[in-house]
């Protein structure tokens, strides 16, 4: 069973860790994929229409926002809970969701509200399962 990360409806990543950090700072302008897994060196999201690709450091020791708690990929439903983080040399940011949620696969999530007047400007992002 193949998992990948999507944002709106481009594919953007084929997921193969065991465990998962997503997050997605308060401007709505970066979303942050890392892995806890070492044969991932890295992950670059690109064609992305906010902002420019993103790397997590060579250490793995990327930034860390919500660690899903749930390890096995083939599972319907990823718990998680919000904490702050502090990127190298940056200021600390939060995730803008609920302290405790709960993410399922295939269940899109909106991680920024479009307005009314560009609706493009909305983004959401789900896990979806294969």
């Amino acid at each position: 069973m193949a998992t990948y990360l999507k944002i709106g409806g481009d594919m953007v990543y084929y997921l193969r860790s065991d465990q998962i950090v997503l997050g997605i700072v308060l401007d709505g302008a970066h979303l942050i994929v890392s892995f806890s897994n070492p044969d991932i060196e890295w992950v670059r999201l690109d064609g992305l229409p906010f902002g420019p690709p993103i790397e997590t450091p060579p250490d793995k020791q990327a930034e860390r926002k919500v660690k899903m708690s749930n390890a096995d990929l083939s599972s319907t439903t990823w718990s998680g809970i919000a904490a702050q983080y502090g990127p190298p040399g940056g200021a600390m940011t939060q995730w803008p969701v609920p302290p405790n949620f709960t993410l399922r696969l295939n269940t899109p999530r909106t991680v920024r509200p479009a307005p009314t007047h560009a609706p493009e400007l909305g983004i959401e992002f789900m896990l979806l399962n294969e």
